[in-house]
């Protein structure tokens, strides 16, 4: 998310749920600072009205994820 109050009321709402497994992230969904193929699956919910060139997004979700991996975009 790029609202930093709305990650806050996330982490706050879940802290005792995650057990160390959920991180809150700033990002803009564009350029993510993570290794090509770093995820078997990237999770993208109502996300793409929000972002300004959701084209770019899309190609950086697909270079993130594996090779066969999956990307589900709703």
């Amino acid at each position: 998310d790029v609202d930093d109050q709305a990650l806050q009321a996330a982490r706050e709402k879940h802290q005792d749920q995650s057990l160390g497994r959920l991180s809150f992230e700033r990002q803009t969904g564009t350029t993510l600072p993570y290794a090509d193929g770093r995820f078997d699956r990237v999770i993208a919910i109502h996300v793409l009205e929000h972002i300004p060139h959701p084209h770019l997004a899309i190609k950086e979700w697909i270079r993130v994820v594996k090779p066969g991996g999956t990307l589900s975009i709703l």
